[in-house]
């Protein structure tokens, strides 16, 4: 991506016009232009910023939300907590996840319990978000979540979670896998 390549780049020139830039972006009408600024603050990472992305945690759009959540994560600005917290109440798990993921940044693991019903949530896509983000911030204590989510009736679930399984040194899920590679089903494979 683009947009994260000149992030990086600018963030290590410690360009001053990048981080101003970006967060006069924020207040864009459009959502894409948003989003962008919120991403290159991710990556700049000071913490001026954190007003304006705070605001963005109350954008129509939830991708935008997304990416002040996790900017305002790896920001660090502990005044950005309580709205975090906040965020881990939405209705979309998308922002859900990336309030717990930002929230994990100052190793408080609040979402872990939230990401924990969602695992069992009625929406493929959600349950399958929800593992990731375990897969990301979660203790040993959501292995046996996991290993459960290996029998989900959705490949992108099963997938998922033998995945974030491997992050916890667990192989259980690469057998769920390869009998997945055997199927005649299409999609499993």
């Amino acid at each position: 991506n683009v947009v994260i390549a000149a992030a990086k780049a600018l963030s290590k020139l410690g360009s001053r016009y990048a981080l101003v830039s970006s967060i006069a972006k924020l207040k864009s009408k459009d959502w894409e232009t948003r989003h962008n600024a919120a991403t290159m603050l991710e990556h700049i990472g000071s913490s001026e910023a954190s007003p304006g992305l705070l605001e963005l945690l109350q954008d129509p759009m939830w991708k935008v939300r997304v990416k002040a959540a996790m900017a305002l994560g790896k920001i660090r600005d502990i005044a950005a907590v309580p709205s975090l917290r906040a965020c881990l109440q939405e209705a979309d798990i998308y922002v859900q996840a990336a309030a717990a993921r930002a929230l994990s940044y100052f190793d408080i693991l609040d979402g872990v319990p939230l990401l924990l019903q969602s695992v069992q949530d009625s929406s493929e896509e959600n349950r399958k978000e929800a593992i990731r983000a375990l897969g990301e911030i979660g203790g040993p204590e959501v292995i046996p979540f996991l290993q459960g989510a290996l029998s989900d009736q959705h490949h992108e679930v099963r997938v998922a979670a033998a995945k974030a399984l491997t992050k916890f040194g667990n192989l259980d899920g690469v057998s769920v896998l390869l009998f997945d590679l055997k199927k005649d089903d299409y999609a499993a494979r």
